[in-house]
């Protein structure tokens, strides 16, 4: 019968709260988000994006890399405000999984969200980098 290396003077009760900590020092970082979090890369190429629907929509893009700006613009039709929700980037890049509405952290609400229409079709651009015109654009119906 093979045993288990002995960690001399350590109490039995002590191995079990360092086992404890060991686990939880593994697993703590997983549980929060998805994953341990990569760093984003800025976008350097085209995007390919994926929206939800809904008010709270979540906007998605491959590859995984970061923003400057997005901007929400309702048609001409829709009889509301003629700029929409945009953010841009101030000390992070705008990561992929941003809802409608959101400014995440080291980002800036330039224009706030509204209340989007269900059925109309608004436009939506996603951009690279500041005074750089959009990287994709996305015709969007929550």
């Amino acid at each position: 019968m093979r045993m288990l290396p002995r960690i001399v003077g350590v109490e039995p009760l002590s191995r079990l709260r360092l086992l404890g900590l060991l686990v939880a020092t593994v697993l703590f970082p997983l549980s929060c988000g998805d994953g341990l979090s990569v760093p984003l890369s800025p976008c350097t190429g085209p995007i390919s994006v994926q929206a939800g629907k809904g008010q709270n929509a979540r906007f998605d893009w491959t590859p995984r890399c970061g923003l400057f700006g997005i901007n929400l613009v309702p048609p001409p039709s829709a009889g509301g405000p003629s700029e929409g929700w945009t953010v841009i980037s101030e000390t992070a890049l705008i990561p992929p999984g941003i809802r409608h509405g959101e400014a995440p952290p080291g980002t800036r609400l330039v224009v706030p969200a509204f209340q989007v229409t269900l059925g109309k079709d608004y436009a939506v651009s996603f951009t690279a980098q500041s005074g750089q015109p959009p990287i994709a654009a996305i015709s969007w119906i929550p």
